[in-house]
């Protein structure tokens, strides 16, 4: 999640729409009073110089954080500070009406067909997650964490809360959209920064699906079918 001051934008962080590599295009621009989350560091953060900033929010008078974060320096409180996932609820409360209204404010998501399949195979990446959810259905059925609810990122109480919404299907073209109206040069290629988690054989999704899991997925995901009209 990138809130800019300097540019007067609020890029709010889906999961399993490669966010991560839209932040490592947008954080270049960014100034030093801007807020960033914290990413995992890899070579390619590295390399990018991303590096999280101001996310930490000071709302007690004697704030036990920092002394914290002098061991644990990236990490935060969820129901605290800003973070990765942040719902945009949140982020209005945090920042008040005035930047909320006033800053530009865009997300994206994904055909949540295709998205779940994504997410099973980012979720059972290890060989201890692999073996406890063995297929695609088990994990829907047994993982505490099978859902991947994008919806209330960038929804307020049911209601679109972000004034553009990219699609991860057309993800170069959208971005090449909110990087104008936000006064940015167009990016060049993508930063892929999570490439190689799903199996290059395992891309057609409907493959996945049986008439209970798709009904499953179905059930989970209203509000984006209501909004984004997803096609099976």
């Amino acid at each position: 999640m990138i809130l800019s001051h300097k540019h007067r934008f609020i890029f709010l962080k889906t999961r399993k729409t490669a966010s991560t590599s839209t932040e490592l295009v947008l954080f270049p621009h960014c100034g030093e009073d801007d807020i960033i989350t914290p990413l995992t560091p890899t070579d390619l953060t590295r390399k990018v110089g991303h590096r999280a900033r101001n996310h930490l929010r000071k709302i007690f008078f004697l704030d036990p954080r920092p002394a914290i974060h002098r061991i644990h320096a990236l990490e935060g409180w969820k129901w605290i500070d800003f973070h990765d996932h942040i719902k945009a609820a949140d982020i209005r409360d945090y920042v008040g009406e005035k930047v909320w209204r006033s800053y530009y404010k865009f997300a994206f998501d994904r055909n949540v067909y295709d998205r779940q399949v994504s997410w099973y195979h980012y979720r059972t990446k290890s060989p201890k997650s692999a073996r406890r959810w063995p297929d695609f259905e088990t994990f829907l059925a047994r993982s505490p964490r099978a859902r991947v609810d994008n919806y209330e990122i960038y929804t307020i109480g049911g209601k679109l809360a972000v004034d553009f919404i990219g699609h991860y299907e057309n993800l170069d073209e959208d971005l090449r959209t909110v990087m104008r109206a936000i006064g940015l040069p167009a990016p060049g290629e993508l930063p892929f920064a999570k490439r190689g988690v799903r199996p290059e054989s395992s891309r057609a999704y409907r493959s996945y699906y049986t008439e209970r899991t798709r009904a499953w997925v179905e059930s989970w995901y209203q509000g984006e079918l209501a909004l984004f009209g997803h096609e099976f």
